[in-house]
């Protein structure tokens, strides 16, 4: 099953998508850094969540890409603080650590990933666009960490998902 993960519920109109939008004016609303730093934080939630119920001890990359030092689009995303050096080869293993450190600069727009394990994968891309693809039931997990989840085949998938 391959869940697409979103902060808003899949049917309502999401209001905001990214790092972005921070101090944007939305629906008469200034979307400050706090608000968005909850999100970002209940996503990475998540991934240590199914960590847990799954045991994933490494998991393997398939691919990962980050932005160059120069495009620097954001003061508040703390660009400065990202280390490509950490970048993991694919072939190589990833840890629980180095699967969150990636998650939370996907989510800020800086990287993205794709890692593999056993029994499925996880795609997570800018604007908030994360997919899990596991072999049990994730939605008590979903909703535990106060997001929201379409189940979507594989023809939406590679629909969404730019450069697989």
């Amino acid at each position: 099953m391959i869940y697409k993960i979103q902060h808003t519920e899949i049917e309502g109109n999401i209001k905001w998508t990214s790092i972005r939008d921070v101090g944007e004016d939305i629906d008469g609303h200034i979307l400050i850094w706090d608000e968005y730093r909850k999100v970002e934080d209940q996503y990475i939630l998540l991934i240590n969540n199914i960590f847990n119920v799954l045991n994933w001890p490494l998991l393997k990359p398939k691919k990962a890409s980050f932005r160059d030092e120069g495009d620097n689009f954001y003061s508040h995303d703390e660009f400065k603080y990202f280390d490509p050096s950490k970048i993991v080869k694919k072939g190589n293993l990833m840890s629980r650590d180095e699967v969150m450190y990636f998650a939370r600069w996907a989510l800020r727009e800086v990287c993205s990933f794709y890692v593999t394990f056993d029994s499925g994968f996880i795609i997570c891309q800018c604007d908030y666009n994360l997919y899990i693809s596991v072999d049990i039931d994730l939605i008590d997990i979903i909703k535990d960490a106060g997001l929201h989840y379409q189940v979507i085949d594989t023809a939406q998938l590679e629909d969404e998902v730019y450069d697989l």
